[in-house]
């Protein structure tokens, strides 16, 4: 499929989430591209992307679907990826 081609060719690797999730992963294989981790939340694949990440490596969200299976609309979703990346950056400064 074209998403699963465009991971193929742009991304180093993809943290699903929600109910699409094995659908998406599906894709992915069928295009050979088999660096793939799953997460039960927003947050939790924020930071499994903080650690898969290297210096220069950019993360993004990257919506493939609806997800009103765990947000209330795209709003919604994107406050609680601000919030994981403001929680995640908060806690490296501290650690200094």
């Amino acid at each position: 499929t074209e998403l699963g081609r465009a991971f193929a060719l742009h991304a180093k690797h993809v943290v699903l989430i929600g109910v699409d999730a094995p659908v998406i992963e599906h894709a992915a294989r069928a295009a050979g591209f088999n660096r793939i981790s799953h997460a039960q939340s927003l947050e939790d694949a924020v930071r499994q992307a903080w650690v898969l990440a290297e210096p220069g490596d950019t993360v993004i969200l990257s919506p493939g679907c609806a997800s009103f299976d765990m947000f209330q609309d795209f709003e919604h979703r994107g406050r609680v990826f601000k919030s994981a990346v403001a929680e995640l950056k908060a806690g490296v400064e501290e650690k200094g």
